[in-house]
């Protein structure tokens, strides 16, 4: 009987956990499957795709995880869309208003000049030679000023999406190099280092302006007697590839206050500047695909750091 009790108890048990174990693995794969499939979502968006795509059977709980998961990324466009928007929009109005500002400062001597050539040739015709020409030398200088600010203003505004194209990087140095070198007879540019083997996809007219305003900006901080130093290298990571090139002067550096603001519009530590050469080379540089930043030393120099993908096909 004892035996007979036992033989019963596992013939009865042993299913039951049996099923037990079937249903644990089950329960277990309902469980990691909704996570695993959320995982491999969230890298492939993490990796630039917009949504996360899934093969999903009915009633699959990974399937509804994952449509959650494109709902909540279709909600977080819509939002970052209206808040860029909103950005623009300020921006924009901000733009406005110090561009007024700055067309207000060259007309103030522009006026102050004019009237004080009318008032000597009404007062006394026969002497309006004693100013007429420190007035004229005035007006055309702020003239130039304005023309100078409402080119850079244009070019910041409208300046389109690039076209790229595959180019190599040493001829559009040397292209550069060679428009800006007879505006500083007296400025060292040292292209030495720039890799003559690399190619990368980029507008040509976009990346001449970039190294423009660069030498144009290590010129002014050098006072047009300094050396700049212009080189690159390919960086590779384990997943991409990149051309880094870099704009070095031994100028007087960028002092602490103004380093926050290096790239932000309408910011200028040099008399007369318009601040957008900086912004304009960012928003290139944006556009490409790429990223710059900078490092400097008071007393000794700055370096421009831009880094662009070197692996578009």
């Amino acid at each position: 009987a004892p035996g007979y009790m036992l033989y019963f108890i596992l013939a009865m048990v042993a299913p039951l956990l049996a099923l037990a174990a079937i249903f644990s693995i089950g329960a277990s794969d309902a469980l990691v499957a909704p996570l695993g499939a959320l995982a491999m979502a969230v890298q492939r968006v993490g990796s630039g795709e917009h949504r996360a795509t899934y093969l999903a059977k009915p009633g699959d709980e990974a399937g509804a995880l994952i449509e959650a998961f494109n709902a909540m990324l279709d909600r977080l466009e819509r939002s970052t869309g209206d808040q860029m928007r909103s950005e623009r929009l300020l921006a924009w109005r901000d733009m406005a208003r110090r561009l007024a500002h700055e067309l207000r400062n060259p007309l103030t001597p522009i006026r102050l000049s004019a009237e004080r050539v009318l008032r000597r040739w009404n007062s006394d015709p026969g002497s309006i030679a004693s100013i007429l020409d420190k007035s004229m030398v005035a007006i055309i200088q702020e003239t130039s000023n304005m023309e100078n600010l409402l080119t850079e203003f244009r070019d910041f505004a409208r300046l389109p999406e690039p076209h790229k194209d595959w180019l190599n990087l040493k001829e559009v140095v040397s292209e550069s190099l060679h428009l800006y070198s007879a505006s500083w007879p007296d400025l060292i540019l040292d292209a030495s280092s720039v890799d003559g083997s690399i190619s990368l996809r980029a507008d040509r007219g976009h990346l001449k302006q970039v190294l423009g305003n660069l030498v144009a900006n290590a010129a002014d901080a050098t006072g047009g007697s300094g050396r700049v130093w212009i080189g690159s290298d390919l960086v590779k990571t384990a997943d991409s590839r990149y051309c880094r090139l870099q704009v070095r002067d031994d100028g007087a550096g960028i002092p602490a206050f103004a380093r926050d603001q290096v790239f932000s519009p309408y910011f200028s530590t040099k008399p007369g500047g318009t601040g957008l050469g900086l912004a304009i080379v960012e928003h290139i540089v944006s556009a490409h695909g790429g990223s710059i930043r900078f490092e400097t030393t008071e007393g000794q120099g700055t370096v421009f750091i831009i880094d662009l993908p070197a692996d578009e096909q």
